[in-house]
């Protein structure tokens, strides 16, 4: 799939259009993955801060990727990109903190209490408008709590999401 460039008036190499097999493939391999994607959020949480120390020595490198595909003014995409790090620097504080509730019943002679367990595959579908900013804040907590993700990032963006993630 072609992806126009607006500002440069090109289109891009595009990336991969997935079909129906594609997406039960990668579910497939997600809920394989959550087998052992069993950290705890501390160490979850020093995965997330070595991500985000990742992007801010790549930021200069990942800033221009969505100037060239969204036509955005390279400052405001910087911006976009430091949203990306900072929720990685969120995540990796909160990692220490995935803790449950224990609240008093409303009834005699119970007990109450939330746990934290993850959940399994989160499905991730983001829109083209903040295409770093966006898909960290959904793909970041759901990682941290212990899930495994399959995103879709927007059709209009997904050329660079695509080099980013084979990359990383």
């Amino acid at each position: 799939m072609k992806i126009e460039i607006p500002r440069a008036g090109t289109r891009s190499s595009g990336s991969s259009k997935s079909g129906k097999e594609d997406v039960e493939r990668a579910v497939k391999a997600a809920r394989r993955a959550f087998e052992t994607w069993r950290l705890s959020g501390s160490e979850t949480g020093d995965i997330m801060r070595r991500v985000g120390d990742l992007m801010v020595a790549r930021k200069e490198e990942l800033s221009p990727a969505d100037d060239r595909e969204m036509g955005k003014v390279l400052a405001e995409t910087r911006g976009d990109v430091q949203e990306g790090i900072d929720t990685a620097y969120y995540a990796a504080t909160e990692g220490r903190r995935l803790f449950g509730h224990t609240v008093p019943s409303e009834l005699p002679n119970k007990f109450n209490m939330a746990v934290r367990v993850p959940i399994g595959v989160a499905g991730i579908v983001t829109p083209w408008n903040f295409p770093m900013a966006i898909p960290t804040w959904k793909i970041f907590p759901a990682l941290l709590s212990g899930n495994t993700v399959v995103f879709k990032p927007a059709s209009d963006t997904a050329g660079d999401r695509e080099r980013r993630s084979s990359r990383s």
